[in-house]
């Protein structure tokens, strides 16, 4: 039997899961003010299987993977999965594996073109379109170029 979410028109309680069948309308009141209340739009309630192996024991039993497409590689067991997501650095909760947050192997620089343009932006908009000094310019450069890459 399908279930339904009402809401009160008067003052805005939901009541979820009432139960009916479909092609009835009946009228629920509301638990709070005794009004009418409207059924809400439906949304999917979905259950599914998290487990990893999604039924596939019987081919690890035999020896034989399958292809994950997440992995992009062919998985022979949950250790094996385990393994690749450890040497990948990612995770997944359904495995018990915590995801490994390394920092950058190098410093992130904004791109000189990026600068470029909010040096244009700010003449534009700041200084209604008179471009800056060059010294005023090499400074602001340096000043943006510092901040878009994180470092200030």
């Amino acid at each position: 039997m399908p279930t339904y979410d009402y809401q009160c028109d008067a003052c805005e309680i939901i009541t979820e899961d009432v139960i009916h069948p479909w092609d009835e309308r009946p009228v629920v009141p509301c638990p709070g003010c005794n009004a009418g209340m409207r059924k809400m739009m439906p949304m999917p309630r979905l259950q599914t299987d998290t487990r990893f192996l999604g039924g596939r024991e019987a081919q690890f039993n035999r020896g034989h993977g399958f292809f994950s497409e997440q992995l992009n590689r062919t998985v022979y067991s949950k250790a094996h999965a385990r393994q690749i997501l450890r040497e990948r650095g990612w995770g997944s909760e359904s495995l018990g594996v915590e995801p490994v947050m390394s920092p950058p192997k190098e410093k992130y620089t904004v791109a000189p073109d990026i600068v470029e343009k909010e040096i244009k932006r700010k003449e534009t908009v700041e200084r209604e379109g008179v471009p800056f000094e060059k010294k005023k310019k090499a400074e602001l450069k340096e000043s943006l170029t510092e901040k878009l890459s994180g470092r200030k």
